[in-house]
């Protein structure tokens, strides 16, 4: 009995641990996982998460927007998670395009980080949209 007893245990403990804090002001460039399962990115509606309003570098692999049109709008994605980005429209053209001939390439992009209310299940977390407005703040790897 106490084989079972003890890795239910320690599953049971593994399992309440609580996500990380990462140092949102350190200058380093975070994985779209990283951010997305850290508390920073836990809040819940209505209140803003400590790196809203501020300039991240977020690393992962760029996806354009299925459909990319007149979307100024492509994804960078880590694992099953992404961030989207939002392009101001003064670069948007020449940026689509870079990432449309990398796709699936990894990539780190800096950007202000803005939140929203995103209901799902119940539940009512934020979730997050990043902002470019300078093409030198994209950086294929």
């Amino acid at each position: 009995m106490k084989q079972f007893i003890i890795p239910l245990c320690i599953l049971l403990v593994g399992a309440g641990c609580k996500k990380d804090l990462l140092d949102i002001d350190s200058g380093i460039c975070f994985s779209v996982n990283d951010l997305l399962d850290s508390r920073n990115a836990d809040v819940a509606c209505g209140k803003a998460a400590d790196f809203e309003g501020k300039s991240l570098c977020l690393e992962g692999t760029l996806e354009e927007e299925a459909d990319s049109g007149l979307s100024r709008k492509f994804f960078l994605r880590d694992a099953s998670q992404f961030i989207e980005f939002q392009v101001d429209s003064s670069i948007a053209a020449e940026v689509l395009a870079l990432v449309k001939a990398n796709e699936g390439k990894s990539a780190t992009v800096k950007g202000i980080m803005t939140g929203f209310d995103k209901p799902q299940n119940l539940k009512c977390r934020r979730g997050f949209v990043q902002h470019l407005s300078d093409m030198e703040d994209l950086e294929i790897q």
